[in-house]
């Protein structure tokens, strides 16, 4: 199989937090009249652009940034891994694989925070050699990195799954 970032994934990524915070401030804007009446409403409305539209804008470009021209082929039947980047291409059998590391937010998959469903998979070969996969390359990343790699993942937890 073959990933790489397209519009379509990141249209999928991000359409929560456009979905969500658009529904927010147009039930706003209407009852108010587009008018912040109240100092209240200033801080609730800094509080959702510092805690969830800021962070996931920020997750988006980071992992956009990480993967851009990257095209990861995977060929379960015999066993190869192949990172093709701008930089360099890898190309690993999965008996090479060491370790499988799964990041993700906490609050994942519950809608609360748009950023909850970003997480990629950090996979460490025996040459220590490291190659992060995000979720703008790979839907549904866990079921399907998993499946395709026969490994089970360390899930690490978060606050925001940020790369480091």
């Amino acid at each position: 199989m073959r990933f790489k970032i397209t519009l379509k994934q990141q249209l999928l990524m991000i359409l929560p937090l456009i979905v969500k915070n658009g529904i927010l401030f147009g039930i706003y804007f209407y009852f108010f009249s587009f008018k912040f009446s109240s100092s209240f409403y200033t801080y609730i409305l800094f509080f959702i652009i510092l805690f969830d539209i800021l962070p996931t804008i920020l997750l988006h470009i980071q992992y956009l940034m990480k993967n851009r021209g990257v095209i990861l082929d995977i060929n379960k039947d015999i066993g190869i891994f192949i990172y093709n980047s701008p930089l360099r291409v890898l190309k690993y059998s999965f008996s090479d694989i060491n370790t499988v590391q799964h990041f993700a937010s906490f609050g994942g998959g519950t809608g609360v925070y748009s950023f909850g469903e970003y997480r990629y998979f950090k996979i460490i070969f025996n040459d220590k050699v490291e190659v992060i996969v995000t979720c703008l390359m790979v839907n549904n990343i866990k079921i399907t990195l998993q499946n395709l790699l026969g490994v089970e993942a360390e899930k690490r937890l978060k606050v925001i799954a940020f790369i480091y």
